[in-house]
């Protein structure tokens, strides 16, 4: 196992994006763009299916799925932010993050326990791409830090999720 950097190695990592004041896009840049994009798609869906659902398990789920989705646009905001610490911007495109996520527009009534389902799959898709970013990190602590309290985060989400399904 290779030592980790130290801080003022670290301080000289380029990692700046396509909008940086450093110039240029990085796979870092790109990848955290993404798990934005996929991760508000998947807080917007998530969103919908509380507001939304019908049937005997109402009281159950509502206040789980709002919770959920409430982290989830509290996840959006930290990525976010990183990658404004990053020295870039963010693009913000309602239509690109649903594009970029793959994730299907909800459209009401709809069986609750299929789109239960189905959040499932989207946060699986979101768990492994945040893993293939984070193993692009290795340079970034910070990061690859951020990336594994959301890969634990989401994991932790579809388990609950699945027990609800059993």
């Amino acid at each position: 196992m290779s030592p980790r950097p130290s801080l003022r190695e670290l301080s000289s990592v380029s990692v700046g994006g396509a909008n940086s004041s450093s110039g240029g896009s990085s796979p870092i840049i790109t990848g955290l763009q993404k798990a934005l994009n996929f991760t508000y798609a998947l807080a917007s869906f998530t969103q919908n299916l509380h507001w939304n659902m019908v049937g005997d398990q109402f009281l159950l789920l509502h206040p789980i799925l709002g919770d959920q989705y409430s982290g989830l646009f509290d996840d959006a905001d930290t990525i976010a932010e990183r990658i404004r610490q990053l020295d870039t911007f963010v693009v913000v495109d309602l239509a690109k993050f649903q594009s970029d996520s793959g994730i299907a527009v909800l459209k009401a009534p709809f069986d609750t326990k299929t789109q239960i389902k189905q959040l499932v799959e989207y946060h699986q898709k979101n768990i492994e791409t945040l893993k293939a970013l984070e193993k692009q990190c290795s340079e970034d602590l910070e990061t690859q830090n951020l990336l594994v309290d959301l890969v634990t985060k989401g994991q932790k989400t579809v388990w609950m999720l699945k027990s609800y399904l059993r």
